[in-house]
């Protein structure tokens, strides 16, 4: 147990959301997979290859590890390691926009329009995305976004998935960047580690320091409290979690209703003091960290549905594909997968 602690804290220092992004609708395809948890043939994984991030476009769902990319194209009944990709920094971030998946990696960004067969490097500059990687892709009013959470150069834009890049970061501090969401409108940066929030009214041409209300999630947080990830539900409440280690900082998950910018804890029901990843399907939100967790009333209450095996288990990554939730976690520092049908919670 104490193992998967030491590794969930590792890894999560590098990872935001993972989209489960599709060029179909996930919830208009039935699941082909019986009723419950199953584990997927995670044979392939390994130790230490632990799926942090995981996004999908039409048949295929790709998830990223430390040391390699993997792939399936049947719903997890076989998986297969993707060659052409050096890691050597640690693993970032996956996301799919336009039948493009965009990979963000230790020492670069790279982008793949077959499914992962070949890759081209699309560094934005010379620092920043070149030197560290995005730890989080973003897209606002169909512009690619890209946070590097280090470096002098905290935020990218693009409008053509990757080809040419603009240095959207004036009035951002250096060293941010590590996550982007959208709250009233407005388009936030976030902090990777202590530090204030940064909002944008122009599409991130400019930045102001976030002076809204004075709330422990948009403001100053507890020491090394790492925000990590954001969804919108379907009354459009925006959900924000974040890992934390301070006590009494034990708040890892906050909502803010459609329209506002004032948050509120939203941990009735969740244990443990880390939400790694949010993925929303309809009424269905579904969050990550120490377990899986189910809410059906836009993240004020939730039940715990986290798979008894593998044990000693944290989850980093989930996705939604075909009628299927899809989750990604660590086992004594053994990497799984294990998928349920949304059936399941009908």
């Amino acid at each position: 147990m104490k193992q998967s602690i030491i590794f969930l804290l590792a890894l999560t220092f590098f990872i935001g959301c993972s989209k489960s992004t599709s060029t179909t609708d996930p919830n208009n395809i039935n699941a082909n997979v019986p009723p419950g948890w199953a584990e997927t043939d995670s044979l392939t994984f390994g130790q230490y290859n632990v799926p942090v991030s995981m996004a999908v476009n039409g048949n295929t769902m790709m998830m990223l590890s430390g040391f390699g990319i993997f792939a399936t194209s049947d719903d997890g009944l076989t998986i297969n390691k993707l060659s052409g990709l050096y890691f050597d920094k640690g693993s970032k971030n996956i996301f799919v926009k336009d039948n493009y998946f965009f990979v963000g990696i230790g020492h670069g960004l790279f982008r793949t329009a077959d499914n992962g067969v070949t890759w081209t490097d699309i560094n934005a500059g010379a620092d920043g995305v070149a030197n560290y990687g995005p730890t989080a892709f973003f897209v606002y009013n169909n512009t690619l976004y890209a946070g590097t959470g280090s470096g002098n150069i905290p935020v990218y834009r693009s409008n053509d998935n990757g080809n040419t890049w603009t240095n959207a970061s004036a009035g951002v501090t250096a060293g941010y960047g590590g996550g982007l969401t959208v709250i009233n409108k407005k388009l936030f940066v976030n902090p990777t580690s202590l530090g204030k929030w940064f909002s944008s009214a122009d599409g991130g041409t400019s930045w102001t320091a976030y002076t809204g209300p004075a709330i422990a999630v948009l403001n100053e947080s507890a020491s090394y409290s790492y925000y990590t990830c954001n969804a919108v539900t379907a009354d459009g409440t925006t959900l924000v979690g974040r890992r934390t280690y301070t006590v009494p900082d034990t708040v890892a998950l906050w909502g803010a209703p459609s329209g506002s910018e004032t948050f509120t804890p939203r941990m009735n029901g969740i244990n443990g003091r880390a939400i790694t990843n949010i993925v929303v399907s309809g009424n269905h939100v579904f969050a990550a960290g120490a377990g899986i967790f189910h809410s059906t009333d836009n993240g004020m209450t939730w039940t715990d549905i986290t798979p008894a095996k593998p044990y000693f288990s944290t989850y980093y990554s989930l996705a939604i594909a075909h009628g299927i939730l899809f989750a990604g976690g660590d086992s004594q520092g053994y990497g799984f997968l294990v998928r349920r049908p949304l059936s399941d919670f009908n």
